[in-house]
């Protein structure tokens, strides 16, 4: 009983010409079509193009996303820098304004020094607002581009299975 289930399983059909592909299975036995037996084998040639093409989008999706995570990252690093040094700016601004006033000896010095004070800072603010603004910018800018550089390789068409 062994041995006819064994020779059921390694036995070609008859009629089978040799297509690259083996059937060797528990229903070699039962002849196959040529039509089936083509079909079949472009079927499987077509997966398999399709898989070696998920694999290479796989492949370049991981590296688009390296790129994009390693721009987040330094932009990141570079955006906290920028605004520990703008904090540290306004805080001895901050100092500067309270020594001053504790050197005021009138009113009209007072609002003065304040009026001085206020328009430095704005200006100061606006600076760091633009530095900012101009960062982020970059921050995009970084981050997207691989992402556009790599979407249209990503869905090249796959053909139809």
């Amino acid at each position: 009983m062994a041995e006819a289930i064994a020779n059921a399983t390694t036995a070609k059909p008859k009629a089978a010409k040799e297509t690259g592909i083996e059937f060797n299975n528990a229903f070699s036995c039962f002849e196959v079509p040529e039509a089936v037996r083509t079909a079949t084998t472009q079927w499987i040639g077509q997966t398999q193009g399709n898989l070696e093409k998920a694999f290479s989008v796989t492949g370049e999706m991981s590296k688009m996303s390296e790129k994009v995570w390693s721009a987040a990252a330094k932009s990141t690093v570079e955006s906290a820098a920028r605004m520990a040094e703008a904090m540290h700016q306004n805080a001895i601004a901050g100092l500067d304004f309270a020594r001053d006033m504790m050197a005021v000896t009138s009113p009209a010095e007072a609002f003065e020094i304040s009026t001085t004070c206020a328009r430095k800072q704005f200006e100061a603010f606006a600076g760091q607002n633009r530095q900012l603004w101009s960062l982020s910018q970059q921050m995009a800018i970084g981050i997207t581009r691989p992402m556009t550089d790599a979407w249209p390789k990503a869905f090249q068409p796959i053909s139809p299975v």
